[in-house]
């Protein structure tokens, strides 16, 4: 060390000093700039890439609750509206996970996952909404308006033979007009007048065929008109002659027309028919579609087994033939609506379990490299602690050794000057060969 500081000048000496001591520090000063850097670069990862990822995460995930929230609001309404917010809530899911991979390419793989399963989401809904747009999203429309208008039409044609009153009646007046002859008594006659008008009321307000209520009503006039002249004839005391004459083939004429647009019990049979399909559509239940299978066959077996003509009897059996297929229709595609809507909410789940996994990793993944973080700072600062000890302990060191060195000599100096001053001898200093020190 004393050779290489006698080659140097005292100012050289002296800058040295300096220099190594600003060399210390200029080391202490990178080494809190590096930690610094690397504090802020740490941070800045974790909020630009790991909570702006946890952020797209949450957006998907409420894109993907108001797409559920629409799916299941289109499955009660099926309101066209409802069905265009679930592919708009979807597809917004689609980009922001597209997103995913342009923020971090590490999350590529989990990126095109869920882009995938989106996809297979938004198939899915498209096929149910296409199921409920084939079955009819209201009552008018697709299988439910066809299935609609069978019903329609068999019950506007069983309403032609729905002569249940008008024959209860007729058969009161057949009681009436036997009373009368049994006791030869006005009440009875009045009474058969009363039910005749009751019978035309009925006639007219029926939905019997225009041509079977003219014939109708004619027979019944024509009944009144023959049954007047054998209750006069009764009254005055005049013969019974068994209780026949023209009015009694009028009623028989009466009775065979009834008897052609008669099906005893069609309309109860047709009501329960209603109660097990209504049944059905409120419970979704297959007990109630054999049920109203069965109610079909008992109003078949009626039809076939009445005297209504053969023409009447094939058009009604054609129209229960249309309402069973609608209704058959209409039952397996409720249970196609069925898979496929329990297809779309596993799927649908599907997406938002991975999405809730992913979350939970991100909020993980945060918490770890806070964590991380705030360990790594707290060893650089005892690192930095323990450097900068260093730097001010070799940096007295240092300013110690190198002003021994100047100040030594520099006493030396002074003292042989003063005794020169007093011409005293002295003894040389020493001197090392090639050396620069003054």
């Amino acid at each position: 060390m004393e050779n290489l500081l006698i080659h140097l000048r005292i100012g050289e000496k002296i800058g040295l000093g300096f220099g190594l001591v600003g060399l210390l520090f200029l080391g202490v000063i990178w080494q809190y700039q590096d930690t610094l850097t690397r504090s802020l670069g740490d941070y800045r990862h974790l909020v630009e890439v790991q909570s702006a990822q946890k952020d797209l995460l949450l957006g998907l995930e409420n894109h993907l609750l108001s797409a559920h929230q629409a799916e299941t609001a289109y499955q009660l309404k099926r309101d066209a509206e409802l069905a265009r917010r679930v592919h708009e809530q979807l597809e917004q899911a689609r980009q922001l996970a597209i997103r995913l991979a342009e923020r971090d390419p590490e999350a590529q793989a989990m990126s095109e996952q869920f882009v995938q399963n989106l996809d297979d989401y938004a198939k899915q809904f498209g096929l149910v909404e296409a199921a409920w747009q084939r079955q009819g999203v209201d009552e008018n429309a697709g299988l439910q308006g066809s299935f609609r208008q069978a019903v329609h039409d068999l019950q506007e044609m069983a309403a032609h033979f729905n002569a249940d009153a008008l024959y209860l009646n007729l058969m009161q007046i057949r009681r009436s007009e036997k009373d009368l002859g049994l006791r030869r008594e006005a009440q009875y006659q009045q009474r058969v007048h009363e039910l005749i008008s009751g019978f035309e009321v009925g006639v007219r307000e029926s939905q019997l065929l225009d041509e079977t209520k003219k014939q109708l009503l004619l027979e019944i006039a024509s009944y009144r008109s023959e049954f007047d002249s054998y209750a006069q004839r009764v009254l005055e005391g005049g013969e019974l002659e068994g209780g026949k004459g023209a009015f009694r083939d009028a009623a028989h004429r009466i009775e065979a027309l009834l008897s052609a647009q008669y099906v005893p019990n069609l309309e109860r049979d047709l009501l329960q028919l209603r109660r097990h399909e209504k049944d059905y559509l409120l419970r979704q239940e297959d007990k109630y579609v054999q049920l109203a299978l069965g109610q079909i066959n008992r109003v078949q077996e009626r039809i076939q087994a009445s005297a209504v003509n053969a023409a009447e009897r094939e058009r009604f059996l054609s129209l229960l033939q249309r309402y069973q297929a609608d209704f058959l229709a209409l039952v397996e595609q409720n249970r196609l609506i069925a898979e496929q809507s329990t297809q779309m909410l596993s799927l649908a789940s599907q997406v938002r379990g991975l999405v809730k996994r992913e979350v939970a990793e991100a909020n993980r993944a945060s918490a770890q490299r806070v964590e991380r973080i705030s360990r790594e700072v707290e060893d650089r600062s005892r690192w930095m602690n323990g450097l900068l000890l260093l730097a001010v302990a070799l940096g007295v060191i240092f300013a110690i050794g190198i002003s021994s060195r100047i100040v030594k000599p520099m006493a030396r100096m002074t003292a042989v000057l003063e005794r020169l001053t007093y011409t005293e001898l002295v003894r040389p200093l020493r001197y090392l060969e090639g050396g620069r020190d003054e």
